[in-house]
């Protein structure tokens, strides 16, 4: 019996065959890294206190009453957060960013909140930078605080 094929019914030549394009590589997730207010990362200048809170991250904040107190931390990242509680009692904050002041931040609220995101900022690019937070006189409300920061590699 004989039997008729078509041009399309060629059997492809593994040999001339070309490979098919490798699947893409999975996107690598940023990774978040966690400095809580008791990480040896932080430069804490002044008189900071510790107080205690299921609520917050490790359970424990540091914060500061008196004007000019300050807090550094330098990191490598692309990103950072910087998480803490506001209040009635809470004060104000100036954030410098790479040594510039990038804005002065106010943690008043009507009621308490543990865990807010009070200042965050990003670049394009992972590099190295150091945020510090002073602490401004604000009348009546003079508590900054600081629960922990979030770095985004």
């Amino acid at each position: 019996m004989n039997v008729m094929r078509s041009a399309s019914d060629k059997v492809p030549d593994p040999g001339n065959a070309s490979a098919p394009p490798p699947p893409p590589k999975p996107a690598v997730p940023p990774k978040t890294i966690f400095y809580q207010d008791s990480s040896p990362a932080m430069a804490w200048v002044g008189a900071w206190s510790s107080a205690s809170y299921p609520r917050y991250a490790g359970g424990t904040v540091r914060y500061a009453t008196s004007a000019g107190a300050s807090a550094t931390l330098s990191f490598t990242g692309k990103a950072i957060s910087w998480i803490g509680p506001v209040g009635p009692t809470r004060g104000r904050g100036r954030v410098f960013v790479d040594g510039k002041l990038t804005g002065t931040i106010d943690l008043h609220a009507a009621h308490f909140g543990a865990r807010r995101t009070l200042f965050e900022t990003s670049w394009a690019t992972v590099g190295t930078h150091t945020l510090w937070i002073q602490v401004v006189a604000a009348a009546g409300r003079p508590v900054v605080a600081i629960d922990e920061f979030l770095v985004v590699r």
